[in-house]
């Protein structure tokens, strides 16, 4: 098994009869990976957030998915143009928004309640 440096999985030398078994097993054990995700939801890509990761100041991999699913139910895309969404937790981008089309970037400062929180700007 192997990661692309895109998140993708890479299953190789699976022969052909065993193909579809292996499909239904990862299906099983992995029932968010899609083989055929849709637009945003493939083009996604995030730091590994406050789960594990000190400097992060928000939630990146649960706000990612939620986002990607909101544009994705409410946008058609055209088919065969990748659009990305990169979400980072602090200055550090991991998730390397420098290539994104769609940018979210934490920031501790809410501006309209002066509060410190948690928050994104895009």
């Amino acid at each position: 098994m192997r990661m692309t440096v895109e998140s993708n999985l890479i299953l190789p030398h699976i022969p052909a009869d065993k193909l579809d078994a292996v499909r239904a097993a990862v299906k099983a054990k992995l029932p968010r990976i899609s083989e055929a995700p849709a637009t945003i939801a493939k083009g996604s890509v995030s730091c590994t957030g406050t789960q594990f990761c000190g400097q992060s100041k928000i939630n990146t991999k649960g706000n990612t998915v939620k986002f990607a699913e909101i544009l994705d139910s409410k946008f058609d895309f055209p088919e065969g143009h990748d659009v990305r969404l990169h979400w980072t937790g602090c200055p550090n981008t991991c998730a390397q928004v420098q290539v994104c089309n769609i940018l979210r970037h934490t920031a501790t400062h809410c501006p309209r309640t002066q509060d410190m929180q948690p928050s994104a700007e895009v």
